[in-house]
């Protein structure tokens, strides 16, 4: 196929082949998504990106960009509330005063950030704790692709006969150690991607407001889990 006959269905179609129908579905659960704008690059290039990722079926990638959004969310909104916007963090350019030193949040990490934002209300105590359960899965997991860390107490069972007339024996395995293991990690990271992804969006749709302006909340509904 030279370049003059590529055209935009001819993508569409080498890229998902038969899952057309999923794409559409999934296209109408990140419309929410993906048509608003917070106007903060940080933020909504991640969001778009992992919208992308879902809709062709991309969920392990899906995953681990929810888990970079989330991390970075993190980081730029408690700099946000400790010490406003970029315009407002400019003053030592003009009377020689310190920068305000970032690295008190840039230099953390997940677990940290979102305890950070727990403590300043930033986060409900329900919230943090889903999001917390994420970061020991999805974030460390996924960023690795560790079977053990993404498949973690996930188990399956063989029933055996040893000789016709003896009891059925049952054994349990752990899923990390199933010989195809990726398989596993795709049913999982197809299972769990959308409510991960909604539940970050939300996050930040209850939260955004700290980047234009706190006082006035702009009503960002959130979104459901279907």
């Amino acid at each position: 196929m030279n370049e003059a006959e590529i055209t935009p269905e001819k993508l569409l179609s080498a890229i998902l082949t038969d899952k057309f129908a999923l794409a559409a579905a999934r296209l109408k659960q990140v419309r929410p998504i993906i048509s608003e704008i917070f106007m903060v690059p940080e933020i909504d290039i991640p969001r778009r990106e992992a919208c992308n990722c879902y809709v062709i079926g991309a969920t392990t990638a899906c995953v681990t960009l929810t888990s970079h959004l989330l991390e970075r969310y993190c980081k730029e909104l408690l700099i946000q509330v400790d010490f406003g916007p970029p315009f407002m963090r400019i003053d030592f350019q003009l009377d020689g005063t310190p920068p305000p030193d970032l690295s008190v949040y840039l230099s953390k990490d997940l677990s940290q950030t979102l305890a950070a934002c727990k403590s300043k209300g930033l986060l409900s105590k329900e919230t943090w704790k889903i999001l917390d359960k994420y970061r020991d899965i999805f974030r460390n997991g996924f960023a690795h692709y560790d079977p053990a860390l993404i498949l973690k107490g996930l188990t399956y069972k063989i029933s055996t006969i040893k000789m016709p007339g003896e009891p059925i024996e049952e054994r349990e395995f752990n899923l990390h150690h199933t010989p195809n293991v990726g398989l596993a990690i795709e049913v999982f990271a197809e299972k769990n991607a959308w409510p991960y992804l909604v539940t970050v969006e939300n996050f930040i749709r209850s939260t955004i407001r700290y980047f234009h302006n706190p006082d006035i909340d702009p009503g960002f509904p959130l979104l459901t889990y279907e």
